[in-house]
This record gives structure tokens, sequence and C-alpha cells, in this order.
């Protein structure tokens, strides 16, 4: 469900470009973020874990996430995209899956 919903990019890049290859790339780390943030909530739900290091730890996470798999895996350019803007990508969208399901999980599980 989630890979239909990802944009094309501009006509205005060719498709064979870098920057439409860029486009595709954060588009997938958006979405994967947010499939990580949701079942790392219900996982911490369901162990009925409370408290601020949970969400120091879900934001390290994120942050080890992206470097790893934006950076390393998919071989973004470093010196094209801003390293903030990739860290920041989907952040408080992801935020808000990882608060919803850890309290929904937490709650009724």
């Amino acid at each position: 469900f989630f890979f239909l919903m990802i944009r094309r990019p501009p006509r205005s890049t060719q498709s064979r470009s870098s920057a439409a290859s860029d486009v595709y790339k954060r588009q997938i780390l958006y979405w994967l973020k947010q499939i990580l943030s949701i079942a790392f909530g219900v996982v911490v739900g369901s162990m009925h874990l409370t408290g601020i290091g949970i969400i120091i730890i879900y934001g390290i996470s994120m942050i080890g996430f992206t470097y790893l798999y934006g950076f390393k895996y998919l071989c973004v350019d470093e010196d094209k995209v801003e390293a903030t803007d990739m860290y920041t990508e989907g952040l408080m969208a992801s935020f808000l899956c990882f608060i919803l399901s850890w309290t929904l999980s937490h709650t009724f599980v």
C-alpha cells in the first residue's frame, strides 16, 4: 500500500537523471521510516515500556537507520543532498506514527 503512494518526480527532471533518482530514494526512505516507526511503537508498547528513554532510543535508532540505509545502502550523494534534509525527511510524521502505535498497543495489548 505504501509503495503505491510514491510520487513521480517533477516532469522537469529527466527520468534517468540523478535528481529523479534522489527523489525516489528519499520517498522510499520516508515510507520505510513510517513502517519502522509503527513496528517499533507496537513492540515497545506491547512490552509495556514507558519513559523518556524509549523516545530517546527511538530518535537514535531513526537517525542510525537514516544514515545506514540512506547514505550507505541507497548511496545518496552527500554532496547533492543536505544531511539534515535526509534526517528530517518525514520526522514528525514518523514520530506521530511511533507515539500513536506505542500508546494504542500499550493501552489495548
